[in-house]
């Protein structure tokens, strides 16, 4: 079997690198990273960091858990429990007294449905804004 790749003139800019950008002008050396379990497992949103001499924290084996199975019960589908907003604060402000984090990446889009810079103990960097905001000036430009 063949694969073909169409070669564009269109640039594509990874969602990783615009968020590690902006932490980088923020003059960011901890973050946080909240996301899938994939995501905060793997290394593919921490490489650009690691790069940059940016320490990556998550949160512990238990925090994972809750924080995955909080996004695929309850955000994906839309909802959003008082309870859920706190825990999550809650694994924030632990990281924040453990790791020293001085923002929270909010790797995953249903995040930002319950953490804002409103409730979260860090200022947050929203990945999806990030990435958006960083498209909309590429093609300004």
């Amino acid at each position: 079997m063949t694969t073909f790749i169409k070669k564009t003139d269109i640039e594509l800019e990874s969602i990783p690198k615009a968020v590690c950008e902006k932490a980088v002008s923020k003059g960011i050396k901890k973050v946080g990273l909240l996301g899938t379990g994939f995501t905060m497992k793997e290394n593919h949103m921490k490489k650009d960091f690691i790069k940059e001499g940016i320490e990556v924290f998550v949160p512990d084996e238990k925090g994972q858990e809750l924080i995955d199975n909080k996004i695929f019960e309850e955000l994906v589908h839309g909802t959003i429990n008082k309870s859920t907003v706190e825990e999550f604060v809650n694994i924030i402000e632990e990281m924040k007294n453990k790791y020293g984090i001085e923002a929270i990446i909010l790797g995953c889009t249903e995040i930002p449905l319950i953490i804002n810079d409103d409730n979260s103990p860090v200022p947050v960097l929203n990945a999806t804004e990030i990435h958006i905001n960083k498209l909309i000036k590429m093609a300004m430009d």
